[in-house]
């Protein structure tokens, strides 16, 4: 029974470490705009939680607590079990309503889980389902905290300074928004920092350092010749290092 039991144990580790292994790929495929309200980061800090919960086993319990409250905001939203897809709500006081519920619950596993992963992942829901249901604020306030946490990892660290930067850049806060972006793409562990810096040379344009942009896109260019970024980021890049480029005599 022991060795069935290990042998189940070893299947789910394999299986984790194929969605370890995805993680770049999924965030890549839904790198997540403020226009889309801050949308899908429950999907992917599911995975990374289930990751995480055999890595250490300290994150167990931890994680299977965020995993419940993640089940019962999909269902609350009315996703089929084990789906993670839903149609949002016809009344918008229900949207709102269980996104604020939701977010009292992954509080909780913050607070009655101090120091693991994920609660960090659990403010980082919060904090989206927060400001999901209009209250952006608090989503700052929130993740501001967990940045404060000094046990959290570089890679978390870059999730909650995107998700900052979305939101003070939804709120036209340019300089903000490229400042949180540019801290995320320092940190080398998280797999999209080249997206995270070419965002913050984006912000800078809007907010008219175009000196400063140039700069990150040529840094860009040095340090991550071989990124893949989407169009319009490559497209701005590359418009910021042709303009930086003394023309031919």
């Amino acid at each position: 029974m022991a060795r069935h039991k290990e042998g189940e144990a070893g299947e789910t580790l394999i299986e984790l470490q194929s969605l370890a292994d995805s993680i770049g790929d999924w965030l890549r495929e839904n790198w997540i705009w403020p226009a889309a309200a801050l949308a899908g980061v429950i999907v992917v800090t599911g995975v990374v939680a289930g990751v995480l919960a055999y890595r250490e086993g300290k994150e167990l319990e931890a994680s299977n607590a965020l995993a419940a409250v993640q089940r019962q905001y999909l269902a609350a939203m009315g996703a089929e079990p084990g789906s993670t897809v839903f149609t949002e709500p016809a009344n918008p006081e229900t949207g709102k309503k269980a996104r604020r519920e939701a977010a009292d619950g992954f509080a909780a596993v913050a607070s009655e889980h101090p120091g693991t992963a994920a609660a960090t992942l659990a403010r980082i829901d919060a904090g989206t389902l927060l400001a999901e249901a209009g209250n952006p604020d608090q989503a700052l306030e929130l993740w501001r905290t967990a940045l404060a946490d000094g046990s959290v990892g570089p890679e978390l660290r870059a999730m909650l300074q995107v998700r900052i930067a979305q939101v003070d850049e939804a709120a036209g806060r340019w300089a903000e928004a490229a400042k949180s972006y540019q801290e995320a793409g320092e940190q080398r562990a998280f797999p999209l920092w080249p997206w995270a810096l070419a965002d913050a040379a984006r912000c800078l344009v809007e907010a008219g350092d175009r000196p400063a942009a140039t700069r990150l896109a040529e840094r860009l260019q040095a340090d991550a010749p071989e990124a893949e970024l989407p169009p319009h980021l490559s497209g701005l890049l590359d418009e910021l290092r042709a303009g930086a480029t003394p023309a031919a005599s």
